[in-house]
């Protein structure tokens, strides 16, 4: 029986609309893009977007179909010996559908690890050494570099000057990315080993 429950997706829209302070003629170039990615996604599968940022747009594709075939498959792989089917009997049945929806639903965490923006554990630890680090220098000190180096003016104050707590800081919080980074390539890794094991057994 199919999930009923909403279940969030990581795949991207075609289309995305704007609210705050968005700029008109900014919005017309938006939506003329947008009319254009619904076209190409129904027509070919995928977009202009889609091909910008392929790995991204893949793993929360596969990962949001995994979940989506957990949600609404009646099977699972069968055990064949002899090139014929083994009568497993019916509780044996249950509780492989049971499993393989469970086996499907932990592929899809796999991919979804491989997303930037995913929560997973890696990640929420790099935010957090990254808010540390920004919350020290003070809410002034990114919006004064930003702006240094739009219109070329990078000299220091004692206001806008690294102390070593920063650095300390800093540090962290770049471990914590370089370590958030690794952790997707392993999940990355992991998920395509998976993927090979069981490409021809997803469909229902």
């Amino acid at each position: 029986m199919k999930n009923n429950k909403a279940r969030k997706k990581y795949t991207k829209p075609a289309m995305k609309f704007y609210r705050e302070g968005w700029n008109p003629l900014k919005y017309i170039g938006q939506f003329s893009r947008g009319v254009k990615y619904i076209y190409q996604r129904a027509r070919y599968g995928y977009c202009d977007k889609d091909v910008f940022n392929m790995d991204q747009h893949l793993s929360a594709l596969i990962g949001d179909m995994l979940n989506e075939l957990a949600d609404i498959t009646h099977g699972y792989p069968v055990l064949v010996e002899n090139d014929e089917i083994v009568d497993q009997g019916d509780e044996a049945v249950d509780q492989g559908i049971d499993s393989w929806k469970e086996s499907l639903r932990k592929l899809a965490i796999h991919f979804y690890n491989t997303l930037g923006e995913y929560e997973s554990e890696p990640r929420i630890k790099s935010k957090e050494a990254f808010e540390e680090y920004k919350n020290c220098l003070g809410e002034d000190y990114f919006d004064f570099w930003n702006k240094a180096y739009m219109d070329g003016t990078r000299e220091e104050t004692e206001e806008t000057k690294e102390t070593e707590e920063d650095k300390d800081l800093e540090k962290k919080w770049l471990n914590a990315e370089n370590e958030a980074d690794r952790f997707m390539d392993e999940e990355k890794d992991r998920a395509l080993a998976e993927l090979k094991e069981i490409y021809f057994h997803l469909w229902d």
